[in-house]
């Protein structure tokens, strides 16, 4: 965060396409790529939250703003307040080329809120909002219904807070969960 770009030498790219589902030329070329894009070697909150600005023109900007911070936390990875190119081809590995538990398992980190390793019924309902704001449909009080729903369906043990194994689990089993969970049946 100190403005030095930070550089990734051969082998250090060549790490990231085995921690990745990528190929070492696919890493080299997003990196030369996230580089042009972002000169500074990072993604700042400011700038991503940019991003999300220029990609939803006609979304009410503190709905965008909202959803752009909790997508940032979920692709800081190492939780430094910057997305660093390992950060991003990390994220982007999932998102992409990811399996379905590797997908869950990151949808989850960005429900996941305050990082307690659990989703709370509040935290479930502020992404689920957060979603159809972004997208210029539902309100609070659909996406607190919801949130209940999923919460039904996927709190096997009644304590009130779905962990991660509840949440993959779970929504991997059940279609229409993967659907509310992803703002796309309500």
């Amino acid at each position: 965060m100190d403005g030095t770009a930070v550089t990734l030498n051969h082998d250090q790219l060549n790490q990231l396409s085995v921690q990745t589902h990528f190929t070492g030329d696919e890493v080299r070329g997003r990196y030369n790529a996230f580089l042009k894009d972002f000169s500074e070697g990072y993604i700042s909150q400011r700038a991503f939250i940019d991003t999300y600005r220029k990609a939803f023109p006609v979304a009410q900007p503190d709905d965008v703003q909202r959803y752009a911070y909790y997508m940032f936390n979920a692709y800081d990875i190492d939780g430094d307040g910057e997305i660093s190119f390992t950060d991003y081809m990390l994220t982007l590995s999932v998102s992409e080329r990811g399996t379905i538990d590797e997908k869950l398992r990151w949808a989850f980190s960005m429900y996941d809120i305050n990082g307690d390793g659990q989703v709370s019924l509040k935290e479930a309902t502020e992404i689920l909002t957060s979603i159809h704001r972004l997208r210029g449909r539902g309100d609070r009080g659909t996406a607190e219904r919801v949130a209940r729903r999923i919460f039904r369906a996927l709190d096997v043990n009644g304590d009130g807070l779905l962990s991660e194994a509840e949440f993959v689990v779970g929504a991997k089993d059940d279609p229409a969960i993967m659907d509310m969970l992803q703002g796309d049946s309500w």
